[in-house]
């Protein structure tokens, strides 16, 4: 039990009982649910009611994916069984206007043909722009109407602050100039009854519905009460009916249908709203008059009732004060005695809703036009009565906004006395960040391995637009080169108007396939008969990546796509892959298209840019996603391939990270400095850094070493669990509600943790409100989700955590978890925070790869704001990846700590069958959650079980000791030989010397001392052909490969030989050649021995350029120790210090450490002349 009971026998039945069909199969009681499987409820109960009634009703579903409604195909396959049983059929469309009009079809079901079915109700999904994008056809389709048994419901995507779409967006304006009514859910547990209302409206009034689906509520879950079979909905006896009726009819003039619809459809439906009580008073006295009036509109209903609870106020207090809280879910046609009953009421209506004031304005309407001789309240909604903003008409707001408005009028109205502390007590501490430099954000970032990284790269000279898609980040990852979007299907087009009065002559357009398929066909050819010079990237990744990897409708593919361009008239077609011997023979290209390898793309863009005319690039490569999740299922092959990157040989100069754009370069911190490696948990193989200029790649082959590189969940933890039998955990006291907050980064399963934690409530009989907050987050950027409990099932209200109402933190990322909306819910006293406090490099490190990483600051942040008692750190990434092989572990790691600890009132048996029914790595995820709460009792045994004597690995802050001076000259020693090494000794002690000798303090002077010696150490350990080959052959390489992988694999160098490597024609660097480790580690040892060559007459290989200038900066680092000195002081530490560090950025091989050292050369004279400013600023 969550109180730490055990359970009986019941709540046992109750746990093996509940099963994930249950928000399908069952027909009544709870089911849990997501907003989304809602919506496919909903026609599943209007075939239930329907068959109920002795009607033989078919159902039907179309639309477009995208969020909030872009996961609604995926749902409907999965439900396939379900949906059969009720013929309702499932058509995902094309686009969203074509699937509207065969919605319209649908109700035409039997005017013209016979027909089996009684009538055909039907459900069409889009999000707001696909609302716009179908004006035409619901403007059709409402005019003309439903079938008496047949019925529409539209399923309206808002995005009302526009995070996962180019605009913000709000339906309503759109459906009103249609005549179409609009439904406002409040939350998740509208969906049912008012989504079975919308049918039962829609035939009695012969229109359209509209259901707004808000970000808010349809992106929720929780246990909703399964209500279509218990529904009784009444006929209105005050609405005279015509005898003809009001349904779809044949023959029909437009303008019968016009004068149908706006003097006898829309008043029906109002009717219908009135008799069923769709907007009703729910708080506050209904009698007598009142002094404060809110209508809260859609999730505005559950704001406001939150803002009055955060005031301080239950329903006592309400009837006392003289307030009411009116429910409007019907926005549109207002009806209008229900509404007037309640307002007429009131000496002031404040109308709470989002966007524009379409429901504050109707109530202005409705109240100037009531013939009562009761005083007309003032309304009161976006501004208060003197004309300052009250609550904003655009983005979106919370509780927060909501209970400020509230209280502005409950003071002006008298109502309450004036106390800045009622609502200043729910303001985030303002001292939060005092001190602290502004906290990294995680924006959304293109997947490991994304063909993206490499195609929407663009040409020096040139700039491509973005288009809509995950690709739609090249605006965010390229600003330099991207321009700006246009809606979907328009891409390329603003170029027509533009390309006339500019000297640019030629524009790159980005288009994913996706869109290629939904209407962006059409834009090409516009692009084509206006004559401009344009290249379309056509962007070919087999899958709708965005939206869950969903595929194509009608089965497009990139040899159908140049035959359809061909056809068109493009100039040229050029098909560029990641592999072009995977196609077939025979292949049914058109005519002159050219396959190109990706190491080539540069070349054809530059290429097809002199071509006059459309030209074509085609981009094919899988989705990297949906690659993984292929593999998985075996429906792709899985490359017994990894690359790997010895630490060793890697300069961390971050030219992989540049190259391939690739979030799976991670950094690894080692004596020597920060270096790279591989993240081979999220690594999807693409293999695109090995373009980085550096020798350290190295790819290990063989299946048993593909296997053994991530250890799959499947073999479980090394070591075994504890044998003990772990207690039951003892959860805090709480009452009212549980507020619960998951940070993370999208794509590492923390919508997975929420769902689990939503499920155990569920079982334990729980109410509970989910909200994920996601947008373009499943592309590495940050994700929280709500999670909301009340202890006796019911409704949690708003699904969102109001500030400073915050119980558990559960933070799976300290980046996000510092971010200001999640700050805002924190609240001393009260809140709890449990935290991994390893930090993931947020995707720009890619760019800057000396980002400091850093956690101190970041715990420093959250400690302002909570207890440095109620917060509890736990490095649950590397712990959990030592225990059970795989990162993605640390996320249910931690929720075993947060619930071991009491914090998640929970039980565990809940818990462990929400994991069982998930169904996904079911022991992997139990030992994750096992060994949490391990380490809430033990931690000096989890952590010792995980990391053996490496203890030092879970203080990341700390990073990795230096070396000594003597371990310096022992490294150089091994490097060339003793007497090299002692030119270093003499070199930092000289330093030292001079250092002592202008009076530096000791703290000062150890500092630069050993600055010296690491900046000095690396320019003489420069990484030649000896010294690479050193690193390799020497035996400690050999040892980690057989201590990681065995003796059964097989290693490819990636090298590039001075006398052997061609010049890169695209990119003007030499070309890197794949050499077998069999034939190249003998080779290797040899190289090594001859090391003792270096520099002297017959070093041949020390002849190049590189190896000159790699010898000359070593005296330039020494001039540049000298010059520093002799002018340091106190007052110029600093500026010593940078100069000294600038030289450890001239690092790497080949043209990027030659980039690097033009860099440093470029930036000395200013270093040098600060350190003198200083100095001479001292003397003045």
């Amino acid at each position: 039990m969550p109180d730490g009971t055990p359970l009986d026998a019941i709540q046992r039945e109750r746990l093996a009982s509940v099963t994930l069909d249950d928000k399908f199969s069952r027909s009544e009681g709870v089911a849990f649910m997501t907003g989304t499987q809602a919506l496919l409820r909903i026609v599943m109960d209007q075939a239930r009611r329907d068959r109920a009634a002795g009607l033989n009703t078919g159902g039907f579903v179309t639309g477009y994916r995208g969020s909030p409604l872009g996961n609604v195909d995926l749902t409907a396959w999965r439900a396939k069984q379900h949906m059969d049983e009720y013929d309702i059929k499932f058509q995902e469309g094309l686009n969203e206007d074509l699937a509207a009009t065969s919605i319209w079809g649908t109700q035409q079901v039997g005017i013209f043909d016979p027909t089996p079915y009684d009538g055909v109700f039907s459900m069409w999904y889009g999000k707001g722009p696909g609302v716009d994008r179908s004006g035409d056809a619901f403007k059709h389709g409402n005019l003309a109407g439903t079938s008496p048994n047949g019925g529409v419901l539209l399923a309206l995507g808002d995005d009302h602050t526009s995070k996962s779409s180019t605009t913000a967006h709000q339906s309503e304006p759109m459906l009103i100039g249609m005549g179409i009514p609009v439904l406002n859910p409040a939350s998740i547990h509208d969906f049912l009854p008012l989504g079975l209302f919308g049918y039962a409206a829609s035939r009695y009034a012969g229109t359209w519905a509209g259901l707004k689906c808000l970000t808010d509520t349809v992106e929720s879950s929780g246990a909703v009460n399964l209500v279509g079979d218990t529904l009784d909905f009444v006929m209105p006896t005050d609405f005279d009916m015509p005898p003809e009726g009001l349904s779809i009819r044949h023959p029909d003039s437009m303008m019968a249908q016009e004068e149908r619809l706006w003097s006898l459809k829309l008043p029906a439906f109002q009717a219908f709203t009135r008799a069923n009580r769709i907007n009703h008073q729910t708080h506050g006295t209904k009698t007598g008059r009142m002094r404060l009036g809110i209508a809260g509109v859609g999730k505005g209903h559950l704001e406001a009732r939150d803002a009055l609870r955060m005031l301080g106020m239950d329903e006592a207090d309400l009837e006392k004060l003289g307030i009411g809280l009116f429910k409007v879910a019907q926005v549109w046609p207002l009806e209008p005695q229900s509404f007037t009953d309640f307002a007429m009421r009131c000496d002031e209506l404040l109308v709470v809703e989002e966007k524009r004031p379409l429901v504050e304005d109707q109530a202005a309407s409705l109240v100037l036009r009531s013939a009562t001789d009761t005083p007309k309240p003032l309304i009161t909604g976006k501004r208060d009565p003197e004309g300052q903003t009250l609550l904003p008409g655009h983005g979106e707001f919370g509780a927060l906004e909501v209970t400020r408005a509230i209280d502005r009028r409950l003071v002006a109205s008298n109502i309450l006395p004036d106390n800045p502390d009622r609502v200043g007590r729910l303001m985030p501490a303002p001292s939060i960040d005092r001190g602290n430099a502004p906290a990294p954000q995680r924006t959304p970032w293109y997947c490991a391995g994304c063909p993206h990284n490499t195609s929407t790269k663009v040409i020096e000279g040139s700039k491509a637009g973005a288009g809509i898609g995950c690709h739609t980040l090249a605006l965010y990852i390229y600003p330099e080169r991207t321009t700006a979007y246009t809606h979907m299907g328009a891409e390329g087009t603003p170029w027509i108007g533009m390309s006339p009065f500019v000297e640019t002559p030629h524009m790159f357009q980005n288009m994913g396939d996706g869109t290629y398929n939904h209407s962006g066909l059409l834009a090409i050819r516009a692009a084509i008969a206006s004559g401009v010079n344009m290249t379309y990237k056509i962007l070919f990744n087999d899958a709708v990546a965005l939206t869950g990897g969903q595929t194509h409708e009608g089965g497009l593919t990139p040899w159908a796509i140049t035959q359809q361009l061909s056809g068109e008239g493009a100039s040229k077609i050029v098909v560029v892959a990641d592999d072009p011997e995977k196609y077939a023979a025979g292949t049914a290209w058109a005519k002159g298209v050219t396959i190109r390898p990706r190491e080539e793309m540069e070349a054809v863009q530059k290429e097809l840019r002199e071509i006059e005319g459309v030209t074509i690039l085609l981009y094919d490569q899988v989705c990297a996603a949906e690659k993984r999740r292929r593999r998985k299922r075996g429906k792709m092959e899985d490359p017994a391939k990894r690359l790997f990157i010895n630490k060793a040989v890697c300069e961390g100069c971050g030219d992989c990270g540049v190259k391939s754009n690739c979030v799976a370069i991670k950094p690894v911190e080692t004596p020597l400095g920060r270096k790279r490696e591989i993240d081979q948990s999220v690594c999807n193989k693409d293999y695109s850094c090995l373009k980085g200029f550096c020798p350290s790649f190295v790819t290990v082959s063989g299946e048993e070493a593909n296997q053994a590189a991530i250890r799959p969940p499947e073999t479980g933890p090394k070591p075994e669990l504890p044998a003990d039998t772990l207690p039951l955990p003892v959860p805090a006291s709480w009452e009212g509600e549980y507020n619960m907050l998951v940070t993370g980064i999208g794509g590492t399963g923390v919508t997975t943790v929420s769902a689990l934690l939503g499920m155990a409530a569920h079982l334990d009989g729980l109410g509970s409100a989910l909200l994920d907050q996601t947008g373009l987050s499943q592309k590495n950027g940050a994700v929280s989700s709500h999670v909301r409990l009340l202890p006796k099932g019911g409704d949690a209200g708003a699904p969102k955590v109001s500030p400073a109402s915050l119980d558990l933190l559960l933070g799976c990322d300290l980046v996000v978890s510092t971010a200001p909306p999640i700050m805002a819910t924190y609240l001393e006293g009260r809140t709890k925070a449990v935290i991994n406090d390893h930090v993931v490099p947020i995707a720009l490190f890619t760019r800057q790869p000396d980002m400091p990483m850093q956690s101190a600051p970041l715990t420093k942040r959250i400690a302002g704001a909570i207890r440095p008692e109620d917060m509890t750190l736990v490095n649950a990434t590397t712990i959990a990846t030592k225990l059970l092989g795989d990162s993605i572990a640390s996320n249910l790691f931690l929720v075993g700590v947060a619930l071991q600890l009491g914090l998640v009132p929970l039980s565990v048996e809940a818990v462990e069958r929400a994991i069982e029914l998930n169904g996904v790595a079911v022991p992997f995820n139990k030992q994750a959650l096992a060994w949490g709460r391990w380490m809430a009792i033990d931690p000096g045994m989890v952590t010792q079980a995980a990391l053996g004597d490496d203890l030092g690995a879970i203080d990341e802050d700390e990073g990795v000791k230096a070396p000594t001076r003597a371990e310096r000259v022992s490294m150089l020693t091994a490097y060339q030989n003793s007497a090299y090494a002692a030119r270093f000794t003499a070199s930092v002690e000289g330093f030292a010397a001079n250092l002592a000798n202008r009076g530096m303090g000791p703290g000062e002077s150890r500092r630069l001392v050993a600055a010296a010696e690491a900046a000095l150490h690396r320019a003489m350990a420069y990484k030649d052909e000896y010294e690479v080959a050193r690193l390799y052959s020497d035996g400690t390489y050999q040892a980690e490969m057989k201590a990681k992988f065995g003796s059964t694999y097989d290693l490819t160098f990636h090298l590039s030989p001075p006398l052997l490597a061609k010049t890169d024609p695209n990119t003007g660097e030499p070309q890197k050649i794949a050499f077998s480790g069999k034939l190249v580690m003998p080779l290797l040892k040899v190289l090594s021995a001859l090391r003792g060559l270096r520099g002297g007459p017959l070093d041949l290989l020390g002849r190049t350029e590189e190896r000159r200038s790699e010898r000359a900066f070593i005296e330039t680092v020494q001039s540049v120790l000298d010059a520093v000195a002799d002018a340091v002081t106190d007052s110029n530490l600093a500026a010593a210090e940078a100069i000294i560090e600038a030289t450890e950025h001239v690092r790497g091989f080949g043209p990027v450490k030659a980039r690097n050292l033009a860099e440093f050369e470029s930036k000395l004279p200013e270093l040098m002349g600060a350190m003198t400013k200083a100095a001479v600023s001292e003397v003045a």
